[in-house]
């Protein structure tokens, strides 16, 4: 499970913002199970990210995104090349590069890491990660520029000349130590690369990730037509149909050939059945399709579902159908849980997500900073109606549309 997540100096995000799943003492009474316990601590399922158009969710999101592909796609960097995940705050009046940084706090196996990075496109500056084996917080990695310290109690000498004489200044050494399966520094790639999924709810080869899932997994399969019928958009069921592809090389060999997949949804009409491909499918039920994936396997693997545009195109009671999901411990029995950006105001009643699942978003008219608040330093009273609090501007300011800006 994820605990925290920070980022400095990343895209529109200049100060340090912090989403806490850590879950404060309230007693809301939503029709949800809206926490995981571990130990004294209560963690939360899902939180939510609401404000304007461009304050900055995206960016929130897209900062976690940077974060996983620091540490798992530099796996094969070579020594001078260039982090382009990492876009730091483009408003920056210092002419010096600054560093961004990352921070994540995760348990992993029943035990609590404490991971930092900071870091610039060329350059690894720092880097931190602590545990917690025993309720005891332990040091295991410190790096600050070329200094590194290792707890000498879990890592030998031959691992620290490992690390000094091979690793490059442009890697994370736990991603480092991952390809040379050094125990306790992997986990944070383990971690990121296992249990992180991105989604914006509909890719490009939606219908090839669809079929090809169906082809390899019937528990998808059965996933899938559950949801289809769950969700009461009238389809009894999913199937696929393969054809070859030969691949224009010459010669063409056996081995070179595509798997083209057509995904056929199955309606029925008094006793009988009807196959329809996707093009005649609803926006909406194809973006349900295509987080299908996403969704089964985070419930299935306890992953944490990063969705930016949530509930888009989808009828509301949609949205929250797929919402509830995470928070229904009968079917998430794995401790997924989810970060998301939505528009869909009808997810600010208190019925659906407690106070500390919200978190407002917006970006200073002046500096162009975006701003993240959870809504609990509004002290906001339980009874009080949220939905019309964030459209009234109450948390945030609203959007000042002036359409005497435009020309024709």
């Amino acid at each position: 499970m994820i605990i925290s997540f920070e980022v400095r100096n990343f895209k529109s995000i200049n100060d340090q913002i912090t989403i806490s799943f850590v879950a404060n003492n309230y007693n809301d009474s939503t029709q949800y199970e809206p926490y995981f316990s571990f130990g004294k601590q209560n963690i939360l399922k899902g939180i939510g990210l609401f404000g304007a158009n461009a304050s900055g969710k995206s960016n929130v999101l897209e900062a976690m995104n940077a974060f996983a592909r620091t540490i798992v796609q530099t796996t094969n960097f070579s020594e001078h090349q260039e982090n382009t995940a990492i876009i730091p705050f483009a408003f920056n009046e210092s002419k010096e590069e600054k560093p961004t940084t990352f921070g994540l706090k995760f348990i992993l196996n029943g035990i609590k890491y404490e991971y930092s990075i900071s870091l610039t496109r060329r350059k690894i500056i720092e880097e931190s990660l602590s545990f917690s084996p025993k309720g005891r917080i332990v040091s295991l990695l410190k790096k600050n520029g070329s200094d590194l310290i290792l707890n000498e109690r879990y890592f030998d000498q031959d691992i620290n000349k490992l690390i000094k004489e091979r690793n490059i200044p442009n890697k994370p050494i736990v991603t480092f130590a991952a390809q040379f399966n050094i125990r306790y520094l992997r986990d944070v790639y383990s971690y990121v690369h296992d249990k992180f999924t991105f989604t914006n709810g509909l890719y490009n080869a939606y219908e090839q990730g669809i079929g090809n899932l169906i082809d390899k997994s019937s528990e998808y399969q059965n996933f899938l037509v559950s949801l289809m019928k769950a969700a009461d958009l009238s389809i009894d069921d999913v199937n696929i149909v393969k054809t070859k592809n030969p691949i224009s090389v010459f010669p063409v060999s056996e081995n070179l050939q595509n798997t083209i997949y057509k995904v056929y949804t199955t309606h029925t009409v008094k006793g009988k059945s009807y196959p329809f491909g996707l093009e005649s499918e609803s926006l909406g039920t194809l973006k349900l399709m295509a987080f299908s994936s996403s969704l089964f396997h985070a419930l299935k693997n306890g992953m944490i579902v990063v969705f930016d545009e949530f509930g888009s195109s989808l009828h509301p009671d949609l949205t929250k159908f797929m919402l509830s999901l995470f928070f229904d411990s009968n079917i998430n029995q794995n401790r997924a849980q989810i970060l998301f950006a939505t528009h869909d105001t009808h997810l600010l009643n208190e019925m659906i997500l407690r106070r500390d699942e919200i978190y407002v978003v917006e970006k200073d008219k002046q500096s162009k900073e975006t701003k993240v608040y959870p809504l609990s330093d509004f002290s906001v009273r339980k009874t009080e109606n949220i939905e019309n609090g964030f459209l009234n501007g109450r948390y945030i300011n609203p959007p000042d549309i002036d359409s005497g800006d435009l020309k024709i």
